[in-house]
């Protein structure tokens, strides 16, 4: 790659397949010089391991939109071996919060995550950021709810990112009425890591049991709320996919919007997003003067009850409440209270449980990762 003619070439080339990371070996690349000229050449960032004019010179091409995301960069001295740090855009404390809203123009609020994964985020144009109430969110990342104070009447705009992992996908979608009480209409929306029908759906070359589970648990949270899939409704009949993998082998409209028909949605639409291996969805609504605000349904996730530990808990949750029975003038109006402490209580150990969960196989990844791996025979 010392001529130019043919550094050109290579780097139209790397251009043409569109990618964001490109590893070339053997370039020849010398000095910082090269380093400068190369990199403006490229029209993007450049990183290298120097070698000599005769031999060596590793390089790492990084595409213009992550260029800014490089942290770190290592080398040795012989040309043979160059690594970078990427910080992916994943949304972690108040700074980025600060950042973020400042480059939007907007309202952001969000659900943290880690600075490799989750974090999810809602933002509000600036015409209707003062009319942002209640803010409520979960500790993973995973779902933010915002309360919108619109003349007609209040209305909740839920955002959620369930797990991949199929049983922490079930025992999250229990814990939504907690963020969603049922006292106003919610829009939900998100990517829910499954799908309704597997026949429009999803499109594989192998089947998945998987892609189905947390539907159950789903189906009755936005039945009890008067919540329909707002695409399928508008295109009853019609696979199209929000997510495809690149290699084409498969395929789901894992993204999602849920909507109460009160709100009138409209003009429902897949768009093509090329810098995310998933596509948008976009809604119109269009609220009526006034709605009435239904009451919200909590179901318990049974499953629970078989745990030892949730057992150990109620138990002494409820010795603690039936003290409380001299304090209510009937048994009913006591059980009426110790039904809604109950809820609070499952509600509580199922988040607990689930982010134990998240945090046990985070760690056995990184334990991997680290080439132990008997954590994963355990």
């Amino acid at each position: 790659m010392r001529d130019s003619r043919t550094r050109s070439r290579i780097f139209q080339f790397c251009k043409s397949l569109g990618v964001d990371f490109v590893l070339l070996q053997e370039t020849h690349i010398v000095n910082e010089d090269d380093v400068h000229t190369w990199s403006f050449e490229w029209g993007g960032g450049l990183h290298a391991s120097l070698g000599l004019v005769s031999s060596c010179g590793t390089v790492i091409l990084i595409s213009p939109r992550w260029t800014s995301l490089v942290r770190k960069v290592d080398s040795d001295h012989e040309g043979r071996l160059v690594c970078v740090t990427i910080k992916h855009p994943h949304i972690v404390n108040e700074d980025d919060v600060y950042t973020w809203s400042y480059e939007w123009g907007g309202g952001l609020h969000a659900s943290f995550g880690s600075s490799s994964s989750c974090g999810s985020v809602i933002l509000v144009s600036p015409r209707w950021t003062s009319l942002v109430g209640k803010v409520d969110h979960d500790h993973e990342g995973r779902v933010i709810c915002i309360t919108i104070k619109h003349p007609c009447g209040n209305f909740m705009l839920c955002n959620v990112y369930a797990p991949n992992q199929p049983t922490d996908r079930r025992d999250f979608f229990t814990t939504l009425p907690s963020f969603v009480p049922g006292c106003a209409p919610c829009i939900l929306a998100g990517d829910f890591k499954c799908v309704p029908d597997t026949q429009f759906d999803r499109m594989s070359t192998c089947t998945s049991w998987s892609c189905g589970v947390g539907m159950a648990e789903l189906d009755m949270f936005t039945k009890n709320h008067d919540m329909v899939d707002v695409w399928r409704v508008q295109h009853p009949g019609l696979a199209v996919f929000t997510w495809h993998r690149p290699d084409g082998t498969d395929a789901s409209r894992l993204d999602r919007v849920y909507s109460p028909p009160a709100l009138s949605p409209s003009d429902c639409e897949v768009v093509a997003c090329p810098i995310s291996d998933h596509d948008a969805v976009t809604v119109s609504f269009q609220p009526p003067e006034s709605w009435p605000a239904g009451r919200g349904f909590w179901k318990m996730n049974t499953d629970i009850l078989t745990e030892a530990e949730y057992s150990k808990q109620f138990k002494a949750r409820y010795e603690g409440w039936r003290t409380l029975r001299p304090a209510f003038s009937t048994g009913l109006e006591w059980w009426d209270d110790v039904k809604s402490r109950i809820k609070q209580f499952t509600v509580e150990y199922c988040v607990v449980r689930a982010r134990r969960r998240r945090e046990e196989f985070l760690s056995l990844c990184s334990r991997e990762r680290n080439g132990d791996s008997s954590a994963l025979r355990a």
